[in-house]
């Protein structure tokens, strides 16, 4: 018996910290075939599908009442990695065990939960202020999954450059692929149960869209879709427009960007997530202001918000369109609403169009990483 690796819940393998500890413990077992690998947990849920697991790599369940499993990586854990005598053992964010008893690699999928602790529950992000910096400072390895968690880890866990390895997250699409006729054939059993009435996709791409289609009847598809993100209009956009299908366009104002809530990158405070998005930092920031500016002008002449244009814009590509702006106020929900009512002309439209053309008007990326592998497929 040689690695050990914690076990954190693989029963939604495709989200977060869950698919990047499996694709490690993979890739490591393929690498070294002659050593055990083992993936422990005290969770009921961990598996690991035959085809996906190299002979060496195995899922252990440790023994635990319902009482002692709250516990168990914090006593349990060192207990099992000092009877099995690994020789390494890799741990994420909280599992790495305060007690030293072999060598440590951590990995850290981000700080989150540090940097941004009210997108969290309250009772995790407690536990990452004093546990993360601990396992961190304790550990002999740190791996990440990008350059920019890499420079927070330096910045606000004051770990050595020279400790962390990047080790860029494989697309999701890898793990688990499931045909989407498959997929959209039992999803279309819950219709005929009477369970659901229709039936939508998320980010999916043009031939997916088709796939799925042919199967059963696909209502409407939902993706992200406003005046700074216009990728979908090259090729989604116009075999939904040809099947008669809806689109759903989440993140209408640019998660808040074109909703004028932020004018100046001094108004967005450090613990904002936005930050974290590549059109949100400083430089890009700036550029893109001045084109919000623009765009403000046009919604003063026309006497309404700036994001009440922004998401008139949108009703304005087709009777198909239906978007999505999130808002906790009923003012905001309010005002919103009232976009449906704004009329445009198609010389205002081809001005909005020059302030956000479809390509090369906004600054940065649309996302930290490439997930052009994730999301469009």
């Amino acid at each position: 018996m040689d690695f050990g690796l914690d076990g954190i819940p693989l029963n939604q393998p495709l989200t977060g910290v869950g698919h990047y500890t499996l694709e490690l413990a993979r890739a490591l077992a393929r690498i070294a075939p002659e050593d055990r690998f083992e993936l422990v947990s005290p969770l009921p849920s961990l598996h690991l599908p035959d085809r996906e697991a190299p002979s060496n790599l195995h899922v252990i369940q440790a023994r635990v009442n319902s009482l002692s499993r709250r516990f168990w990586w914090q006593v349990g854990l060192p207990r099992y990695i000092k009877r099995s005598r690994f020789r390494l053992f890799h741990g994420t964010n909280y599992s790495v065990p305060l007690l030293k008893q072999c060598p440590t690699v951590v990995t850290i999928h981000d700080l989150s939960l540090l940097l941004w602790p009210q997108t969290h529950a309250q009772h995790l992000a407690r536990r990452a202020r004093w546990r993360l910096p601990l396992m961190a400072r304790r550990a002999d390895a740190i791996i990440v999954p990008s350059q920019s968690v890499k420079t927070e880890v330096c910045e606000h866990l004051g770990i050595a450059d020279s400790t962390i390895t990047v080790i860029p997250e494989a697309p999701r699409s890898s793990f688990w692929q499931v045909p989407i006729e498959e997929t959209v054939g039992a999803m279309a059993k819950l219709v005929e149960q009477g369970k659901v009435r229709h039936l939508g996709l998320s980010e999916a791409g043009p031939q997916t869209i088709r796939r799925a289609h042919a199967v059963h009847p696909i209502t409407a598809v939902q993706s992200e879709y406003s005046l700074w993100t216009r990728d979908y209009e090259a090729d989604t956009i116009p075999v939904v427009r040809e099947l008669a299908l809806g689109f759903v366009a989440y993140y209408a104002l640019g998660r808040g960007f074109l909703g004028g809530a932020f004018n100046d990158f001094a108004e967005i405070g450090e613990q904002e997530a936005k930050r974290r998005g590549p059109r949100f930092h400083r430089e890009n920031f700036q550029r893109n202001a001045t084109l919000l500016r623009e765009l403000q002008s046009i919604a003063e002449s026309k006497g309404c918000s700036v994001a009440q244009l922004a998401l008139a814009w949108i009703l304005h590509q087709g009777d198909f369109f239906v978007p999505i702006p999130g808002t906790s106020k009923i003012p905001h929900l309010e005002t919103n609403a009232a976009a449906a009512d704004i009329q445009l002309a198609s010389t205002e439209l081809a001005a909005i169009d020059r302030i956000f053309p479809r390509e090369g008007g906004v600054s940065g990326a649309r996302h930290a990483y490439d997930r052009s592998k994730e999301l469009n497929i």
